[in-house]
């Protein structure tokens, strides 16, 4: 059966990256949509917000678990392309 996780995801050469990925395309189209919606909004009420991480791989997870950056051992719904962490944006940088 065809889904965004399997034709989208799976297929990604990001899929097993233990990099910090910020890609609004490995989002969900739904939840991309509104991801979008909220930067945009947060923008006309003078607040500059940015995409910090999207996707994130069981790598990834494992990585930041052994680093003790989260209390997650498995990779929940980053993985499955429908969360995104949003942060402030200071002269183009993450806050």
């Amino acid at each position: 059966m065809s889904n965004f996780y399997t034709d989208t995801i799976k297929d990604s050469p990001k899929f097993n990256s233990t990099e910090r990925i910020s890609d609004l395309q490995l989002l969900e189209p739904k939840t991309r949509e509104l991801v979008e919606k909220i930067i945009a909004d947060t923008e006309t009420h003078g607040f500059d917000l940015m995409v910090f991480e999207t996707y994130r791989s069981q790598a990834r997870q494992s990585l930041l678990f052994a680093q003790g950056a989260t209390k997650l051992k498995n990779v929940g719904v980053h993985h499955h392309g429908l969360a995104c962490d949003i942060v402030k944006s200071i002269n183009g940088q993450p806050s």
